[in-house]
């Protein structure tokens, strides 16, 4: 009972300006406000479950650690407000009204100018756990499961930064968040065909990448899993998989992809294509889903054109 009093406390100073600061006032207040956080005190609720969290309060520190996702300082960024966002909606401790607020919140974040181009990449990654939530415990109604496929399809079909892992600013890593947003809606045995379509269409738009981008900090298999997840719980026939495919490949505005050696940024689209098939053919090696094994035809015929 003392260790529950005691937490609930430190967890009630670092929301209201008092107690010990870990987090000073570097934090913009205007959008992060954790200029009082005691991070030992959140430690420390963690390892307990946050059992020792009463609801209100779990739902305040949640909603205020979703405004820090977008922080310039990986240490606030990653390691603070992912990490325990995250941790927070594994731990089943999130009620709907929680995840319906981040669910909002997080859909702001997406809408407004990200200068930095942190605010998008992390808000994505806490909308697929979002996303995870209802799939182990559903709470969307099948509209706004829709619609959650069509902002999570929109956000990775527009997404132009390819930007991943820097030495001084962190992650941002755009292409395998929202990836990693599919993903979870992909293993929603709820998702319909329709749904999975518009996933397919998705990554599909992001597997030969733009701009001249190879993808070095895994994207690829990123993009790969929700791809294969959508393909498991699918019915679609190997002729459909042929013209699915053959769309990955299209080697456009080029004749063929023969012409690629004459350019570096299509070389680099040459090289993420390839690399995605022999993801999905390495995946479909090790399977006997018969869903999945209606893809190898398409997939080694097309590999087969490639130089």
């Amino acid at each position: 009972m003392c260790i529950r009093t005691c937490l609930i406390t430190s967890l009630a100073l670092m929301l209201t300006g008092c107690g010990d600061v870990s987090v000073q006032a570097d934090a913009d207040p205007a959008s992060c406000d954790l200029a009082s956080i005691d991070r030992t005190a959140l430690a420390a609720a963690q390892e307990t479950g946050f059992d020792t969290i009463d609801t209100i309060l779990f739902n305040r520190t949640a909603l205020t650690l979703s405004h820090c996702l977008g922080h310039p300082d990986p240490a606030i960024r990653d390691e603070l407000a992912y990490a325990t966002l995250t941790a927070m909606l594994r731990s089943g401790k999130a009620d709907p009204a929680l995840l319906l607020s981040l669910r909002e919140t997080l859909y702001n974040t997406l809408d407004a100018p990200d200068p930095d181009g942190f605010a998008h990449p992390f808000a994505a990654l806490i909308l697929s756990e979002v996303a995870r939530v209802d799939r182990v415990t559903p709470y969307l109604s099948a509209d706004d499961r829709q619609a959650m496929v069509a902002r999570a399809t929109t956000f990775l079909e527009s997404e132009t930064d390819y930007r991943g892992y820097s030495d001084s600013d962190g992650w941002r890593h755009n292409i395998a968040h929202g990836a990693d947003w599919l993903m979870q809606l992909a293993l929603n045995p709820a998702l319909t065909d329709d749904d999975r379509a518009l996933i397919y269409q998705a990554v599909g738009s992001q597997v030969q990448a733009g701009g001249g981008h190879a993808y070095i900090h895994g994207e690829t298999e990123r993009l790969a899993r929700p791809y294969l997840f959508a393909a498991m719980r699918g019915t679609d026939a190997t002729e459909l998989w042929t013209e699915r495919v053959t769309a990955l490949a299209d080697p456009s505005p080029l004749e063929t992809w023969n012409d690629a050696f004459q350019s570096e940024a299509d070389l680099a689209r040459l090289h993420n294509l390839k690399a995605f098939l022999r993801i999905l053919l390495v995946n479909i090696g090790n399977s006997e889903n018969p869903a999945l094994q209606a893809m190898q035809p398409a997939i080694l015929a097309t590999m087969q054109t490639l130089p």
